[in-house]
């Protein structure tokens, strides 16, 4: 979806009752929405922009840092096995609410939360909603 130009990236053509659930986003648009759309959110991506979140997504990145530290110290050993899997979840949203409002994870954890329950939520209505001509 950060491609030039629009003819190179591949979309699948969905149903018009499932695009109105969906909603018009980059990935599902074409033509002249599409260019307009991305013209809109290229600046964002510039490497001068991009800069600028270096300091939010670097405290970030420490603050993880420190806490695999102290489980590490609490072991006896010295040693701790963490799966990661879980961590970069939520050092990715610590990093986008960092960036994009100023706070820390714990602060807009609810959000999260409340964003994952909304895609359950989508998701059980996609199986359940019979749209005639989507199967």
């Amino acid at each position: 979806m950060l491609l030039a130009r629009a003819d190179r990236f591949d979309r699948y053509e969905s149903h018009p009752m499932v695009r109105q659930l969906e909603g018009e986003g980059l990935v599902s648009l074409r033509g002249d929405k599409w260019a307009h759309h991305r013209r809109v959110l290229t600046p964002a991506f510039h490497m001068d922009n991009l800069r600028l979140l270096h300091p939010c997504v670097g405290m970030t990145v420490l603050d993880m840092a420190d806490k695999w530290r102290a489980m590490a110290e609490a072991d006896k050993s010295g040693e701790v096995e963490i799966d990661v899997s879980d961590w970069f979840q939520v050092v990715t949203e610590d990093a986008i609410t960092r960036t994009a409002f100023g706070r820390s994870y714990e602060d807009g954890k609810v959000v999260f939360k409340l964003q994952a329950q909304l895609m359950a939520f989508a998701s059980e209505a996609f199986r359940k909603v019979f749209i005639p001509g989507y199967r």
